[in-house]
């Protein structure tokens, strides 16, 4: 005998044994221990995985009832989310979100993610059999149970009506293939590694609005800079004289700006005639170049002479200049070749030399004269990305506040450079390639303004409208209907901030910002143009595919992921392109089906998980954890959990239960049952129906066993007991008696247990009334009966079912017990249904089929619905007809499931149907959108999103014990 064959053997002994059940059931309830297993996702066949830690779960259990406790172990299943749809999906031989709306539609679509998790029933049956673990498959419970979806409804109900929900427009990581943002939890799991082009870039610095303003009173270059003077003046020592600028706190050589319509040399002695009380005796030319100027930053082109002059030198602006002093320049071994002495004090630190005596500086390195006569080309920002599809999206460039940087003159490109002073080496090997012009702090460029490479935002900007909405003034919505605001943003756009999240570890010290791809960058934006009123300044060019859309009309329909090396190709035929090198670095991937994650800005839903976490570290403490090491991990992440994106832009999943007023997105309501929903759909779409199932009373057949199917067994002493509970519980479910109806079948015992619920709704008169007319169609029945007549008579759709005994009462024939004549008063060949598809459920030639039970009770439901829409509907009846009405809703395989759901005597079954699809109702998409609310005379209809899984997942363990709410 093989190893198989002997696991078969013993396999097949305990369930004729019924070893784990019996386990179960002969120790008492008084001591249980309770189990809390974690289920497995419906996403495929089971693996080793699930065996070493079904194998290490099934020890405790078993444990704990070899020393006399009763365990339960209801296995459960999680039905939704991606793992199921990406596995159907690839079934399918289709990808992403747009396979799923064009190609197969979402009903479809949801309907074969069901079938999926329904076919893979039996293999993880056979799993747990062959693995020997002790788990109750045959009764399991699933989170696409209709029950357990509503209990995560209530849940989330709960949560958002105690204002721990709300709507947040965040960046957030997307998958552009599911085309659903992700939960920080979820991108934790999905880093692969991945390479990636860097390139850097060149931004070209223009004029600010400061500088644009004095463009208009001094001369400049065509990109903008300022023009202005400076003068070398000697005396007989050689010593240069050096004013103290009171604007900036450092020594500068005289200078000033050129004026509209003056050359250099005239604004020059201009300058210097007003400055220091000297006329101009001879000016030469030495050199001009480019600089930023701090304090306020502007660029300007440095025109430099040497000159002399007559007259006596003195301070005639005393309120720019605190003093005039005569510098003398003399050798030194320090690395710039040279000391200052001024006053008497020797200055040769280099730092000090190039700060406090800036000017001073260049005239002695000669690197103005290196540069040329023309003073070289444009000044750029270098910035650095690994995302250049982010390119277009560009609208701020961000430096460290104290990080220092460097303009250099690049000699090749003959073009100044501005970069992070560390990070030179990383692009000039050789320091002969470059000349140092100046350094400076991240804090003095904040507020320059660059050039875009790209023309998208300001097109986008200049055509964008909005128009303000009256019922919320601080949203401002895109149209083409009123005036233009974009003078309000655009002119803020293309400039400087100064950001915490700037480092030198890599790059250029310079970021380029994104605001609608970055976490950091947004948030840095947002200081400046304010959070709130993100969607007016946001340029949010790709869609849900992750495709530019005709923002971006060079590449509209391009997908962000393919598109890098046409930018970058573009980026080097414009000449903008630095440089260019791959890495291959740890990068979020989705875990689902591995496409690489973007960032993007969009509005979702978030449960507010710091102030929830308050309570819950508190609980967490209390935990036995094991090991115990674990406590402090938990317990941490608790603490730092950051609020939970609880929304999916996907299909398969519990719904987000917020219904938004059609008119008004800001009003909105979260629903918590189905019977909540089902009332203000009466109003509304008008498409749901409750149904409330009630199997009578317990009666002495039933007690022995017996079959009646006509009308000889009344209720029991026990069973009118039993008819008063009905009563109360009726009543606790706050029926609108004027919404009401109640149909009973023609079998007295039906009416006998709703007869204590009768007596509260209607008078004395009214139900002496009903039961005169109740026993005339009983005599009818019971001739059509006794001659074997009555399954003829209820076969034909012709004849009449459905009568009336009272205002909304009714008695009809389609919801009589099983019709089998040859059982009658005999006992029952079975005590319980174990149904099976040879004897038809005991059928006899005078009785009926299986097949003509349903299609009564089918019938039967199919009427009562057409007529009493939006009603709540009470029905009467009896073992079979009540699971065949069951089955009319679930569509359950009544031979194999029925046994699960004969109902007990007295039992209450409450079912919602819907009554555009003549099923229960579904809390999927795309049913579930079809609900319509009516509220004040206000339409509402449900937001599309669904819940992240793991909402209900994490909580699936408790649902082997209730359902909230219940």
């Amino acid at each position: 005998m093989t190893n198989l064959e002997l696991m078969d053997q013993i396999i097949a002994y305990r369930k004729n044994d019924n070893t784990f059940q019996r386990s179960i059931d002969e120790r008492s309830e008084k001591m249980t221990f309770r189990f809390f297993d974690g289920p497995p996702f419906a996403s495929g066949t089971p693996h080793y995985g699930h065996l070493l830690a079904g194998a290490i779960k099934d020890l405790i259990p078993r444990y704990m009832t070899m020393r006399g406790y009763q365990v339960k172990r209801k296995r459960g299943r999680d039905c939704h989310g991606l793992p199921v749809e990406k596995a159907v999906e690839k079934a399918l031989w289709i990808n992403g979100k747009r396979d799923i709306e064009t190609k197969i539609w979402i009903e479809s679509f949801v309907e074969k993610c069901r079938a999926y998790v329904n076919d893979t029933n039996e293999i993880w049956k056979w799993f747990i059999d062959h693995t020997a673990r002790r788990a109750d498959v045959e009764n399991e419970y699933k989170t696409m149970d209709l029950e357990f979806m509503e209990s995560v409804m209530y849940c989330f109900d709960k949560i958002y009506k105690n204002n721990l929900v709300y709507k947040g427009f965040k960046v957030q990581r997307y998958c552009p293939s599911c085309a659903t943002p992700l939960a920080n939890n979820e991108v934790a799991e999905g880093y692969e590694d991945k390479t990636d082009s860097a390139i850097t870039v060149k931004f070209r610095l223009t004029p600010s609005k400061t500088q644009g303003e004095m463009m208009e009173k001094f001369e400049h270059t065509d990109d903008g800079s300022i023009k202005y003077t400076k003068a070398i003046i000697k005396n007989d020592k050689g010593e240069i004289l050096q004013l103290f600028s009171t604007l900036h706190h450092k020594f500068t050589l005289p200078w000033g700006k050129v004026d509209k319509g003056e050359n250099v040399e005239t604004s020059l002695a201009r300058e210097l005639k007003e400055e220091l009380g000297v006329e101009v005796k001879k000016i030469t030319a030495l050199w001009a170049f480019k600089q930023i100027m701090p304090l306020p930053m502007w660029s300007g082109m440095h025109h430099t002479f040497e000159v002399e002059v007559s007259g006596e030198i003195q301070n005639s602006e005393p309120t720019k200049h605190e003093k005039l002093v005569r510098v003398k320049v003399e050798p030194s071994e320090n690395e710039l070749g040279f000391q200052l002495v001024i006053e008497n004090n020797i200055i040769t630190e280099t730092e000090e030399m190039l700060n406090q005596f800036t000017d001073l500086s260049f005239y002695l390195r000669n690197i103005p004269q290196q540069i040329g006569e023309n003073g070289g080309g444009n000044v750029n920002f270098l910035a650095w990305t690994t995302t250049p599809w982010t390119l277009p999206s560009n609208m701020f460039l961000a430096t460290g506040a104290d990080i220092h940087y460097t303009m250099v003159y690049d000699f090749a490109s003959k073009e100044y450079y501005i970069l992070a002073n560390n990070l030179l080496k990383k692009y000039y090997k050789n320091a002969e390639d470059y000349l140092v012009i100046r350094t400076f702090k991240g804090k003095e460029l904040q507020g320059l303004h660059y050039e875009p490479l790209f023309d998208y935002i300001t097109k986008s900007f200049t055509n964008r409208h909005f128009e303000r909405s009256e019922k919320s003034p601080s949203t401002e919505i895109a149209t083409s209907s009123s005036a233009p605001r974009n003078d309000h943003y655009l002119p803020k756009f293309f400039q400087i901030l100064n950001a915490d999240f700037v480092s030198i570890e890599d790059g250029t010290g310079i970021v380029h910002i994104a605001p609608t791809f970055g976490v950091e960058d947004f948030d840095a934006v947002a200081k400046l143009l304010w959070a709130q009123n993100a969607l007016e300044w946001l340029f949010m060019p790709v869609n849900e595919y992750g495709e530019f859309d005709e923002q971006v009309y060079d590449y509209t329909g391009e997908s962000v992921l393919n598109i890098n090396k046409t930018i970058i190709e573009r980026l080097k035929e414009e000449r903008k392109l630095i440089k260019s090198e791959s890495i291959t670095h740890s990068y979020p991937h989705c875990r689902r089906c591995h496409t690489p994650l973007i960032s993007k800005a969009m509005s979702s839903r978030f449960i507010k998980e710091q102030e929830m976490n308050a309570s819950t570290r508190k609980a967490a403490e209390t935990i036995n954890f094991v090991p115990e090491s674990v406590k402090n991990r938990f317990v941490n992440g608790l603490q730092q959990a950051p609020d939970w994106n609880i929304a999916r832009n996907r299909y398969r999943g519990s719904p987000l239960p917020i219904w938004q007023n059609v008119d008004d997105e800001n009003d909105r309501f979260s629903v918590g049952s189905l019977e909540e929903m089902y009332q203000l759909s009466r109003t509304g779409s008008k498409n749901i129906i409750k149904h409330i199932l009630i199997r009578h009373e317990q009666t002495d057949y039933n007690v022995e066993y017996k079959h009646d199917s006509i009308w000889k067994t009344r209720l029991s002493t026990y069973g009118k007991q039993q008819a008063e509970h009905i009563k109360n519980q009726l009543k606790n479910l706050h029926i609108d008696k004027e919404n009401l109806v109640i149909v009973v079948s023609p079998l007295e015992r039906t009416r006998e247990t709703i007869l204590p619920f009768l007596q509260e709704i209607y008078t004395a008169k009214e139900l002496t009334t009903s039961y005169q007319k109740y026993q005339e169609i009983q005599k009818a029945f019971q001739k059509l009966s006794s001659e074997l007549k009555i399954v003829e008579y209820i076969q034909n759709t012709q004849n009449q079912h459905h009568f009336e005994i009272g205002k909304k009462l009714f008695v009809d024939f389609r919801i009589t017990d099983s019709i089998c004549p040859n059982f009658q008063d005999k006992i029952m060949p079975l005590k319980e249904p174990k149904y099976t598809r040879k004897d038809h459920l005991h059928n006899d030639k005078q009785g009926e089929t299986y097949q003509q039970r349903r299609e009564r009770n089918k019938e039967y439901l199919h009427f009562i619905n057409q007529k009493y829409a939006t009603h709540t509907i009470i029905t009467v009846s009896h073992w079979w007809p009540l699971t065949c009405q069951k089955q009319c809703f679930r569509e359950f395989d009544y031979f194999k499931e029925g046994t699960k759901h004969v109902p007990k005597n007295g039992e209450i079954g409450i079912f919602y149907r819907d009554t555009d699809r003549q099923k229960e109702v579904d809390l999927h998409k795309p049913y579930v959108d079809n609900y319509r609310f009516v509220k004040d005379g206000k339409t509402y209809k449900r937001v599309p999103e669904v819940m992240d899984c793991r909402f209900e997942s994490g909580a699936m363990p408790f649902g082997q014990e209730h359902y909230l709410g219940e």
